[in-house]
């Protein structure tokens, strides 16, 4: 598989054991789309990197915050809105992981509760709510109705993961982009366009983690 990242940088994914000759073979078959993409993807800029220091910047709900480290008072990682992100100094080298932990602890809980005031006024069933690492999409519904949300939501805005929650409930009702679809996301919700347009516009500045 070929990617081609924010800023041109080219990414090949290929099976373990497979032949370096077939990998070339590959990307020569593919070298015009490959250059085209790379052409497109340079003008975009590339992702910013979370960088796990005193003073860097986390997201969370569409606003930047620094990080402390300190040596007490702290287990693992909290958060103030007037403070920022606090992180004790004995986990600095898992601060990654823990990280990751609280923006997923913080997805679960902001996801669950949208979903499950959606799903009482418009009488929608949901069977669970799983929060996985996904980097290219925000959300998804299973055949099963089950809701998936990528733990990035904890980096947007309140109302751009409201959006994404209400987009994927509404499949739990049609499975499909149908015009029925988005009448219906547009009846739930009736500010998606301008939160669908937003994340659009405004996806490549969050960082993936």
């Amino acid at each position: 598989m070929i990617s081609v990242l924010p800023g041109g940088k080219v990414v090949v994914k290929a099976p373990e054991g497979m032949p370096m000759r077939v990998i070339k073979a590959f990307l020569r078959d593919h070298a015009d789309w490959i250059t085209e993409k790379k052409a497109f993807m340079s003008l975009v800029p590339p992702r910013p990197q979370i960088e796990i220091k005193e003073g860097g910047k986390l997201w969370l709900a569409g606003v930047q915050f620094p990080l402390h480290f300190v040596d007490e008072g702290c287990d693992l990682i909290d958060f103030d809105p007037d403070v920022g992100f606090t992180m004790a100094n004995s986990i600095r080298s898992e601060g990654i992981d823990c990280l990751r932990e609280f923006y997923r602890v913080y997805t679960r809980t902001i996801a669950t509760a949208k979903a499950e005031k959606y799903a009482k006024k418009w009488d929608l069933q949901f069977n669970s709510i799983r929060v996985t690492g996904a980097m290219k999409r925000w959300g998804s519904c299973s055949v099963n109705n089950n809701l998936n949300f990528s733990l990035r939501l904890a980096m947007i805005p309140y109302d751009a993961i409201e959006y994404v929650v209400v987009h994927e409930l509404a499949h739990t009702r049609y499975h499909d982009h149908s015009p029925e679809f988005w009448r219906f996301v547009e009846r739930m919700f009736p500010e998606y366009d301008a939160q669908r347009r937003w994340l659009k516009k405004n996806s490549f500045q969050f960082p993936e983690i």
